[in-house]
């Protein structure tokens, strides 16, 4: 357990079991990439996660995921280097943003919640991933923890161990003040009543599985000084205070304490405030042999250890061990306003206690490195002032944002506005600007006033709700420029904004017939054929036209997934309502269509 050179990739982790299909996935993360976002849908459909995706694959996914999906994230905590592509605007409605829970406190659980079902019938599988780990490509060591459904009552009725996964699910409307009584607020309610049902496969060595959400509205708060009482502490955590650990020790002055964390963080605490113990640090020369050596697995892990995002908390008490695993770092806000979540599992002390993680020998033990405190905390003027920036910017996230499209055809103008004045940065001077995400001609924006801030000209399809606030802050430690992604209220613009976005995606009759390949399942029997003849460069149906091989193939292919055609008649309509879209229906089109849903009377009458 806790080996640093086990790897389970985040998006390896949602894909569904075998035999079953995605159905509803509720997720949260404090922080949240739009580019690893788009790469969600593809995990959950079964496509390979590729360095280059096929821009058709990554559409056909969005297209069938995106109203199953709802992932929450912390107001602030969209982050983008650059635009991460037009299909984003198909996942708009699936992100939520969770402002403060409290001044100075911040929305920051990992968690996720899947629910699939099997083919062919109604019996359905769910799995529970609680991380450290936040929805972003950062390269970093975390911890997951997998759980995957036994089974359903089966005569074992509600698992009282679910009952604050159950809260936890249910608060998340109210927390990023969605509409309750909206569609997708009541397939979350759905899946939250479900999972009071839902028995879990225990891991290997583990007895009995707890949830802990911290910071939920009207919810009593658990109780850390019966969590955390044991004998012998282990805690890994990234960021860590004095305060944070006394809540982990209690008032116990004889427990065995180890603490690992990052040398800087370390570094910026108090010696004198810190509990005795022996602490840790991530060692630079990790796994460092010589390039004979060196697997491939051994320089991946020294590539992702470079930076300790895991947090854990272990207590031994009576020969038992509790372990913790989750969003919460050592720190007071993490247990005194923050939303946070950890898993408890538990066991016996030898199997997954102290010794077991961090015994002499163990994977874990050969890459830590002991720390000493310098002679004072290190003062870093700089990083404080990035801090600042930063925090200012949550705040500023929390405001509601407002963007107004109002146009014609392809000249449309976006008009952001804030319900509520700019503040003044307290702690630095600074410079603020705001611009959509997928432009860069920012606006300044002025302190004291609303946000009054117009873009034009663009077309239809490049509107879009994320905007980007960027804070320039200069103080003690410099200049430091930060940058945050808000989702605004998008009111007006054109009906037809996604049928353009999609259209710009299938923008050659080849693309058109691939992604008519992987709706019906066919392996890849239209690529060839569009590709096939010397007159098919033009991504016609080759040589043979529209024949009876291709018919019966299709009409096959209906039979086995009649559900495929009502996908591909929204595809259609799409493009048919543009003269654009028109232009892309490959030659021939017109005639495959009516034999296709002929087909689908067919099949309709031999099941009706």
């Amino acid at each position: 357990m806790l080996s640093p050179d086990s790897r389970l990739l985040l998006l390896d982790a949602l894909r569904p079991p075998a035999g079953f299909l995605f159905d509803r996935a509720i997720a949260t993360t404090f922080t949240l990439d739009l580019e690893t976002a788009l790469m969600v849908p593809l995990a959950l459909s079964g496509y390979a996660i590729k360095e280059s995706p096929d821009p058709v694959e990554v559409l056909d996914a969005i297209r069938s995921c995106a109203g199953k999906i709802d992932i929450f994230c912390q107001a602030g905590g969209i982050r983008a280097d650059r635009w991460p592509s037009d299909l984003i605007g198909l996942l708009e409605n699936s992100i939520h943003q969770v402002p403060r829970p409290k001044p100075g406190c911040l929305f920051h659980p990992k968690v996720w919640v899947l629910r699939y079902l099997a083919q062919g019938d109604r019996e359905r599988s769910y799995r529970c991933l609680v991380l450290s780990r936040n929805l972003t490509q950062d390269r970093s060591w975390d911890l997951v923890i997998r759980l995957d459904s036994d089974s359903i009552s089966g005569g074992r009725g509600i698992n009282p161990s679910n009952q604050n996964l159950n809260r936890f699910v249910l608060a998340l409307p109210e927390l990023a003040v969605m509409n309750e009584d909206s569609e997708r607020a009541s397939a979350m309610a759905e899946l939250a009543e479900e999972l009071r049902k839902v028995w879990w496969e225990l891991p290997e060595d583990v007895k009995e599985i707890q949830f802990w959400p911290f910071g939920l509205p009207r919810m009593r708060k658990p109780k850390t000084e019966e969590m955390f009482t044991g004998y012998r502490h282990l805690v890994v955590s990234p960021f860590i205070s004095p305060q944070g650990m006394a809540i982990v020790l209690g008032e116990s002055n004889d427990t065995v304490v180890s603490i690992i964390s990052r040398g800087d963080e370390l570094d910026r605490q108090p010696q004198d405030q810190m509990p005795e113990g022996t602490y840790y640090q991530i060692s630079p020369l990790a796994n460092l042999k010589g390039d004979e050596e060196r697997s491939e697995v051994s320089i991946q892990t020294e590539q992702m250890l470079g930076d300790l995002h895991a947090k854990l908390f272990v207590v031994e008490t009576n020969r038992r061990a509790r372990v913790y695993v989750g969003s919460a770092n050592a720190t007071e806000t993490a247990f005194n306003g923050n939303v946070e979540f950890l898993c408890e599992i538990s066991g016996g002390a030898t199997r997954i206690g102290v010794d077991a993680l961090l015994g002499e020998g163990s994977p874990l033990r050969e890459i830590l490195e002991e720390y000493s405190f310098p002679e004072a905390p290190a003062q870093d003027p700089k990083k404080n002032l990035a801090h600042s920036v930063e925090a200012y910017l949550f705040d500023l996230a929390g405001m509601r944002f407002r963007a107004d499209a109002r146009g014609t055809a392809d000249a449309w103008s976006v008009h952001v506005t804030s319900d509520d004045p700019v503040p003044m940065p307290a702690k630095f001077d600074a410079e603020l600007f705001i611009s959509p995400l997928n432009r860069t001609d920012r606006k300044r924006l002025a302190f004291g006033q609303y946000v009054a801030a117009e873009f034009a000209p663009m077309a239809g399809a490049d509107i879009t709700p994320f905007m980007a606030l960027t804070c320039v802050g200069r103080g003690e430690g410099g200049e430091v420029e930060k940058q945050m992604v808000v989702r605004a209220e998008l009111v007006g613009g054109p009906s037809e904004r996604l049928d353009e976005i999609l259209v710009r995606q299938i923008d050659t009759p080849e693309k058109f017939l691939r992604l008519l390949d992987l709706l019906l399942g066919l392996g890849g029997a239209l690529v060839p054929v569009s590709m096939t003849g010397a007159h098919a460069t033009d991504g016609s149906w080759g040589n043979a036209g529209v024949g009876p091989g291709l018919l019966e193939l299709v009409a096959r292919s209906l039979a086995e997934r009649p559900e495929a055609l009502d996908a591909l008649d929204s595809v259609v309509d799409r493009l048919s309502s543009t003269e654009r879209g028109r232009a892309i229906l490959p030659p021939g089109w017109n005639l495959l269509w009516e034999a296709m849903q002929g087909a689908r009377i067919l099949v309709g009458r031999e099941h009706g």
